[in-house]
């Protein structure tokens, strides 16, 4: 449901999370190099989600992600091997920061407060890097591959937490298909995000809510 990064341990997104509660199993293991700054990670992360909005993937650059974060190319491969690594950290920890998964003690109340989540996310600067991000994965079997192992598999984790507190309350039948029941909220916000952003507001936030609960609630 939500949206989760190669070269960083990014966050927790369905308790409220930040990019250094990420399990770190999920992802590949930074090569070995100098401690990095976090001012410097920070400044990068933040150009790269600025440069992915402005030009889509196929037009940025190491060079010049490094140019506006003010940072060295060698300090950027030294920390991401790749910049399909580079884009899809930035673009998974930014998210994670601004979509927490949050115990509202009701099955509603979470999926209302990570469509929320969702929603504030692609109004912001962030909602035009995932939508490059995600055109990119259309012809890039790479990006597409990438997308699936770091961000799908956490997204899928988010769901599976929010679906286990639900069934524990009586709120939710078992045997739900995880991956279906985050795809059917993700893909009506992206389909609104780029045919009728117009539409794109609370109301489809709660409609959203609304039709998910009636829908796995027991039968």
């Amino acid at each position: 449901m939500a949206l989760p990064a190669p070269g960083t341990a990014p966050a927790q997104a369905l308790g409220t999370a930040t990019a250094a509660t990420i399990p770190e199993g999920n992802f590949p293991v930074r090569p070995p190099g100098r401690p990095r700054s976090e001012e410097s990670r920070r400044a990068i992360m933040a150009a790269t989600v600025s440069l992915l909005g402005e030009t889509g993937f196929p037009g940025l650059s190491m060079g010049a992600v490094a140019t506006r974060a003010g940072v060295s190319k060698a300090t950027l491969y030294r920390w991401w091997p790749s910049k399909v690594a580079l884009v899809v950290s930035a673009v998974h920890e930014a998210a994670v920061e601004q979509v927490c998964e949050v115990d509202t003690g009701s099955l509603r109340g979470d999926v209302r407060s990570l469509l929320a989540g969702l929603l504030a996310l692609m109004r912001s600067e962030l909602g035009a890097a995932i939508a490059a991000l995600a055109a990119e994965a259309e012809r890039d079997s790479i990006v597409r591959e990438t997308l699936e192992r770091e961000v799908l598999h956490y997204r899928r984790e988010i769901v599976g937490r929010v679906l286990a507190r639900a069934e524990a309350r009586g709120e939710a039948r078992p045997g739900l298909d995880l991956d279906l029941l985050s795809d059917i909220a993700v893909a009506v916000l992206i389909h609104r995000f780029n045919l009728a952003p117009e539409h794109l507001d609370e109301n489809l936030v709660e409609g959203i809510a609304d039709l998910l609960v009636e829908g796995i609630r027991p039968r």
